[in-house]
């Protein structure tokens, strides 16, 4: 409850309010649950005064000065606070909806639960601010300093927020749906799990901020700089990346499907288990780019420059050569371990349980002998396009492709394609009475393809023996 003292000191105005309290230093003024509507205070000396429950909804607090004031649970709805100074002021589950508070100071103040939607906030200093749990629906920020701010929870659906500096903000899990954060200032920030669907971050500085499994579906981030950015799960489907700075950035996990990339720097960034469906990668910088385990069929590969900038150019239209390929070019050991590969590799394929595995030891140590590098390949189960595609990577790394189809009579069909694309020489081999060569193979060798005739083989010495004599010199 007021103090009817103080409420009759405050009806003589503001300049007469101001002369009282600096005559009387140590008083607290306790103006709580007071009815101020309407009332002018421009300039009025508030500071660490006992305002909570108030109602002072329209009145005029222009520059006033309420640094530490107790604010909680007031009504300053539709209030003009026009730079008034509410630093470490108690606004907790205040009502300044609609209220005018561009310019005003408010460092450090606690606005946890406050309602502020459609105020007008442009301008104001928010550095450090707790604005967590906050109801800001359509609110404008526009140009507000805020770094260090706590914005948990808080809903800024449909907030303007351009051109403000949100430095090392705390905004986890807040709703930040089709918010204008166009050109704003969010390095280091934290906003994991926030949703931003639609947002707008056009040419936004979001260097080393933490979004993981935030939500930017739609978002526009044209020109953004996501430089050393942690996006592991977040999800940017449908998203514009175009000319956006993904360098060094962590993005395993997300989902890009039917994002448009286009121009974008995803030099040394991780796309490690990323969804790749439907979206767009053209002229983009890919460089150091790791791709393991991504998902998905992009919609274009186009033009991926896969050396840094000032060296020559070389582009590939495949992220997934993109690594490979810069490693071949630039690395002498790695050009040396595929040539050697390719030189020493003896690929052998059958369906090898225990025993017969065992008896392959003197098929490899024959292959040895060689000075060649024996790779055994169990088929057994079931040959999917994973199984074909390692298949035929191996094949083509190979000096020689053994194929053993003593339990199979044939290739198994998932097999076919690569067997006629490889160029090492394939040998089928088959157990003595296990099979004979099957009528594909004339029409094979018509095509092109590098497959020997078959050879049967009694036991493991005389595999060792066939594989031996197919080598090439």
């Amino acid at each position: 409850m007021a103090s009817a003292e103080h409420l009759d000191v405050l009806k003589q105005g503001a300049a007469a309010w101001n002369r009282w309290r600096r005559d009387t230093p140590g008083v607290v003024p306790d103006l709580s649950d007071a009815d101020l509507r309407h009332t002018p205070f421009e300039g009025a000396d508030f500071a660490g005064a006992n305002l909570s429950g108030c109602a002072l909804n329209h009145a005029d607090l222009v520059e006033a000065r309420m640094a530490g004031a107790a604010l909680d649970a007031s009504d300053l709805q539709e209030a003009a606070l026009l730079r008034a100074d509410l630093s470490e002021a108690s606004l907790r589950a205040a009502n300044m909806q609609q209220a005018n508070l561009r310019g005003a100071r408010m460092v450090d103040a606690d606005l946890q639960e406050a309602a502020l939607r459609d105020a007008d906030l442009s301008g104001a200093d928010l550095t450090g601010a707790d604005l967590s749990d906050a109801f800001m629906f359509n609110v404008s920020l526009r140009a507000a300093v805020m770094p260090e701010a706590t914005l948990q929870r808080a809903n800024l659906y449909e907030a303007v927020l351009a051109n403000a500096d949100l430095k090392n903000v705390d905004a986890a899990g807040a709703n930040m749906r089709d918010t204008d954060l166009n050109e704003i200032d969010l390095r280091g920030a934290v906003l994991n799990g926030a949703d931003l669907k639609g947002a707008k971050l056009a040419n936004s500085d979001l260097r080393r901020a933490e979004l993981v499994g935030a939500d930017l579906s739609g978002a526009d981030l044209t020109g953004a700089n996501l430089s050393q950015c942690n996006l592991r799960r977040a999800i940017f489907e449908g998203a514009t990346l175009v000319g956006a700075d993904l360098s060094d950035t962590g993005l395993r996990e997300a989902n890009l499907t039917g994002a448009d990339l286009t121009g974008a720097d995803l030099s040394n960034a991780s796309l490690i288990a990323a969804r790749l469906e439907g979206a767009t990668f053209r002229d983009c910088l890919a460089h150091g780019v790791s791709l393991w385990a991504a998902e998905g069929v992009p919609a274009a590969q186009e033009r991926l420059r896969i050396t840094p900038e000032g060296a020559p150019l070389i582009a590939v239209d495949d992220l997934s050569l993109a690594l490979f390929v810069q490693l071949l070019c630039g690395s002498a050991a790695v050009q040396a371990v595929v040539e050697e590969l390719r030189a020493k590799t003896v690929l052998i394929c059958g369906r090898y349980d225990d025993r017969r595995y065992a008896d392959l030891d003197d098929v490899r140590a024959a292959v040895h002998a060689r000075g060649l590098e024996p790779v055994v390949f169990d088929l057994r189960g079931q040959v999917t396009e994973e199984t074909a595609a390692a298949f035929a990577t191996l094949g083509a790394a190979s000096k020689l492709v053994v194929l053993d189809v003593s339990d199979t009579g044939r290739p198994p069909e998932a097999l076919v394609a690569p067997l006629r694309a490889t160029r090492a020489p394939t040998l089928p081999v088959v157990l003595r009475g296990r099979g004979k060569e099957w009528r594909e193979m004339h029409a094979w060798r018509a095509d092109g393809a590098s497959i020997l005739p078959i050879e049967e083989y009694a036991d493991a010495a005389g595999l060792a023996q066939a594989i031996g004599a197919a080598l090439p010199a």
